[in-house]
Formats: C-alpha cells, sequence, structure tokens
C-alpha cells in the first residue's frame, strides 16, 4: 500500500451523499494519510475532555460541523483540521470523498474527505484535542486491536464494533469514524472490518 495507491482509490470512489433531514444537522472531516515507517498512516485525534461536546473524549478525525461562513463542505473538512490541529490542507484538492454517514445516536450527517500528503505534518492540536497520532494502515486491520465498545444511552447498552488502538484504559475507535475508517481501508483492497 502506497499513499499513491490511497490516493486512486479514493478518486476512483463514487460517493453516496446525504442531505440533513428534519433537525439533523450537517459535518464534515479530514481523512487525511501521510507517509509512515510502517507504510502509510491515519491521522487521528482524542478529542478533549468537554461537557458540551457529544463526543467528549472520543477518537475522532478532525472535523466538526458546518458553519455558513465555509464554501462547501469540505472547506469545512479543510478548515477544522486547521482549527483542530495545525494542518494546512488550503493548497490540497481532496482526492475523494467517502460516502456520507449518519450518526447512529446524533441527528447529524458526516461527509468525509480524503487528503493525502507525501511527507508526515508537524501537528500542533488546539484546545478541542487531548492528542493527535497516526496509525498505520496495516495496524488498522490486525485482527488483536478488534473489540467491541459498549455505548450506554439511558437505560439501553449497545455493542458496537471498535478498534483498540491506544494504551490500555485509553479510547476506543467506533461509531461513525470506525465506520468511515472500515470504508477508506475496503477501498484500499484491505481486509473488512467487523461491522
Amino acid at each position: 500500500m502506497t499513499i499513491d495507491a490511497i490516493n486512486a482509490a479514493a478518486a476512483a470512489h463514487q460517493p453516496v451523499t446525504a442531505t440533513p433531514a428534519g433537525r439533523q444537522w450537517q459535518a464534515a472531516v479530514a481523512v487525511v494519510a501521510c507517509p509512515g515507517p510502517f507504510g502509510p498512516e491515519l491521522l487521528f485525534i482524542e478529542r478533549a475532555r468537554n461537557n458540551d461536546d457529544p463526543w467528549s473524549g472520543h477518537l475522532a478525525f478532525p472535523g466538526g460541523r458546518t458553519e455558513p461562513t465555509d464554501q462547501d463542505l469540505e472547506h469545512t473538512a479543510r478548515r477544522e483540521a486547521h482549527e483542530e490541529v495545525g494542518l494546512h490542507l488550503e493548497l490540497n484538492r481532496a482526492c475523494g470523498r467517502l460516502d456520507d454517514l449518519t450518526a447512529a445516536n446524533l441527528p447529524v450527517v458526516v461527509s468525509a474527505f480524503v487528503f493525502t500528503l507525501h511527507e508526515h505534518p508537524a501537528l500542533q492540536p488546539n484546545a478541542e484535542v487531548e492528542h493527535a497520532f497516526s496509525m498505520p494502515l496495516q495496524h488498522l486491520v490486525e485482527p488483536e486491536r478488534q473489540c467491541q465498545f459498549r455505548w450506554r444511552h439511558g437505560d439501553c447498552v449497545q455493542l458496537h464494533p471498535a478498534l483498540d488502538l491506544l494504551d490500555a484504559g485509553r479510547p476506543v475507535l467506533w461509531g461513525v469514524t470506525y465506520r468511515l475508517t472500515a470504508q477508506l481501508l475496503e477501498l484500499c483492497g484491505l481486509p473488512r472490518l467487523p461491522q
């Protein structure tokens, strides 16, 4: 797997898009692939703990809610990546877009734009980000990383497929970000993650 192969796979994909309906709102994220010592890596963030953030403490891609001043959804993804981790994607057009997803427990439609970089970026996380890190694509498909996340919503407990990317006791990758990661890995011809 190479950065160029990710670029080609994302560019060839015809995304299924969705428009927010009713009370749904729109968000966009930047799925950033960059080179690493073990092959291409994806950039993730661990969101800072914040009672006003429904994804407080979760692993995610840089991104967030669209704003009226954003030119389009891709602009939202680039703006958020700059705000959250200091990435300057303004000169980079996304090489592709993944299928839009609706969150299971929140009224949001998430659009994901894939960016490929040819060098590992220097990151400067802001106050919204506890930790920024990258993970080789090959490590994301290791069976020993697969786990389940217990999501408690009121009296209801749901089990979701997840990936254990960090040390014990740290958040796992699940939900929309897990599903977007699975999409990209499949587009790149890597083993399919459990759904």
